[in-house]
């Protein structure tokens, strides 16, 4: 298993000469296994039928676990439970061990860190034990692995150095490259580029001699990263290209995206907006023609971010809003799928459960025989005194099972409630949703009912200026306070902080994306997100109606919306 740079979904810096928005993720590349062409999931299925040794049939389930690891998780751990069964069964601990390991890759995969890990400690335990040095540096990696997806960098690191100094050991190396691409990923993530630069080089050097051109490929990208984040632009593109060089004889068309995009990121930070354009769409092309939908997203951000930084603003939406609809696509069947994985969990769960509590019981009918069996060759007194023990060990027995059992009723529960305590924690999120909307309608009417009387007293003061000389003049300066005190901000400010909490960043998206809206501009945009009239806004804001009409037209100009466009839709649209 191994590291390579690339964005992570969603996490995304919107701005001008931000390229650099990389974090670091966790790419699954060839396993070590040697199972060549032969291997496919039809041989190895074709030699379980055929084979009557358990032990190989253990060894090729493994094999089909491993094989599927990637693409189909779920698929490769019922090979790798099926392995685990039998080789539990006859005993065979090579099997188990390696079951246990396999296993934990699943489990890592789908980020199931605590199940990942479990099994995956297992494993490690056991080869300790059975002091096998062998299997260890690829199995502290995939540990490290899943530290580094929980971003626990000092427990990650600690496991690649593991695995690296049992690896030189053996003089395994291809572990050993391995390890330095981990390890120049972690030292990457927390900026020591000198570092990561060193550990990436050591990489590459082995990777030549061993002529593994895939993992070049992913050393070549990797290192480019290391250099395009110190801004050392040119030798970035000159490893990228590299990278994309040797990807000729691999056709990793992952990586190919992937690099493609890089080069991208590379001519923006440049400003060289037509080659960075040329290379967003051909990590594009290459990411639909695998259909690569994490790829295909990268893509479209990364053309977002090349028309928002030269202030195309229609292109750069269009290429956003095909980025959220796949994104939200992507995270709705995401969510989908766990919901799915831990049905399924539950009741695999339950099932072994009954299934522990019948081989118990069959346990005890067979103990049962045996004794009958037993009783009748021994004397009459013995028998009366062995039939009093069993009947004692039934009675135990009895109790253990219905202790069992209890548990069993007890996790059901406890489930249950937990399933209970998530819906009212929805429950009471969307009654604070309510109640914000509530504080929002409330202090928008209050603003109004204040702005109306304020309006009152205007005209009153107004009729009363009327008056002498004297008091026309202290009524003047009355009236001049009043019409100071509709422009006060303060209760603007208690109803951005509460119009925030409902439509968080609304503010932001907007300034962001129309940089050239004014703060009285923005005031009319909230309120136009609230389907106030023209007439209501103008009494919130304390001004004349064509004052709104005209604040209305200015900002539509600004959004560039044509005749047809409704602004309120606009606006609800946003955040």
């Amino acid at each position: 298993m191994e590291s390579l740079y690339f964005r992570s979904n969603g996490s995304y810096l919107l701005g001008k000469n931000n390229f650099m928005k990389i974090l670091i993720s966790l790419f699954l590349v060839g396993l070590s296994f040697n199972l060549w062409g032969q291997n496919s999931t039809e041989y190895l299925e074709n030699q379980i039928k055929l084979t009557k040794q358990d032990t190989q049939k253990v060894n090729y389930y493994n094999q089909l676990a491993a094989l599927h690891s990637k693409d189909t998780p779920s698929k490769a751990r019922k090979y790798a439970e099926t392995a685990l069964a039998l080789a539990k069964q006859i005993k065979y601990n090579k099997g188990i061990t390696k079951a246990y390991s396999n296993i934990g890759v699943t489990y890592r995969i789908q980020t199931q860190h605590t199940k990942a890990l479990r099994f995956l400690m297992k494993a490690y335990h056991r080869y300790e034990e059975a002091q096998q040095l062998f299997s260890q540096p690829q199995l502290l990696s995939e540990i490290g692995l899943v530290y580094r997806q929980q971003n626990d960098l000092p427990h990650a690191q600690s496991y690649f150095q593991q695995s690296l100094e049992i690896a030189k050991k053996l003089e395994q190396n291809d572990q050993i490259a391995l390890a330095y691409n981990n390890l120049g990923v972690i030292h990457f993530y927390k900026k020591n580029y000198y570092e990561a630069e060193k550990y990436h080089k050591n990489a590459i050097k082995i990777r030549n001699k061993l002529n593994d051109k895939a993992g070049l490929v992913i050393s070549y990208n990797n290192i480019g990263i290391v250099y395009a984040r110190q801004k050392e632009y040119d030798r970035a593109l000159e490893f990228y290209n590299k990278s994309l060089e040797v990807n000729k004889e691999v056709n990793n068309q992952q990586m190919m995206a992937a690099t493609c995009d890089n080069i991208g990121d590379v001519y923006l930070a440049r400003g060289k907006y037509d080659k960075a354009f040329k290379s967003f769409q051909m990590s594009l092309a290459t990411a639909k023609k695998i259909k690569a939908t994490n790829r295909i997203i990268e893509a479209y951000m990364s053309l977002f971010e090349l028309f928002n930084q030269q202030e195309k603003f229609k292109e750069a939406l269009s290429y956003y809003q095909q980025y959220t609809r796949l994104k939200d696509s992507v995270f709705s069947s995401e969510r989908s799928r766990k919901m799915a994985e831990i049905q399924a969990d539950y009741i695999n769960e339950k099932q072994e459960k009954e299934i522990q509590i019948l081989a118990q019981q069959k346990k005890l009918d067979r103990q049962t025989i045996y004794i009958t069996i037993a009783l009748f060759v021994i004397t009459v007194l013995s028998s009366l005194l062995l039939v009093s023990r069993q009947r004692f060990k039934m009675r135990k027995n009895r109790e253990i099972l219905h202790q069992q059992q209890e548990i069993y009723k007890t996790q059901q529960t406890l489930m249950q409630e937990k399933l209970k305590n998530e819906q009212l924690q929805n429950e009471n999120l969307h009654k604070e949703v309510a109640h914000k909307n509530q504080q929002l309608t409330s202090h928008t009417l209050h603003m109004i009912k204040k702005n109306q009387l304020l309006e009152q007293i205007k005209e009153g003061l107004q009729t009363l200026a009327q008056s002498p000389k004297q008091l026309k003049k202290s009524l003047g300066n009355l009236n001049r306070l009043v019409e100071q005190g509709f422009n006060l901000d303060k209760e603007w400010e208690e109803f951005r902080q509460v119009f925030e909490q409902v439509h968080q960043d609304f503010f932001k998206q907007l300034k962001n994306q129309y940089p050239t809206l004014t703060p009285h501009e923005l005031h009319v945009c909230a309120l136009v997100k609230l389907n106030f009239s023209i007439k209501e806004m103008a009494t919130i804001l304390g001004i004349a109606p064509n004052s709104v009409a005209m604040a209305r037209y200015r900002i539509r100009k600004k959004l560039q919306l044509e005749t047809d466009d409704n602004l309120t839709e606009f606006m609800m649209q946003v955040a």
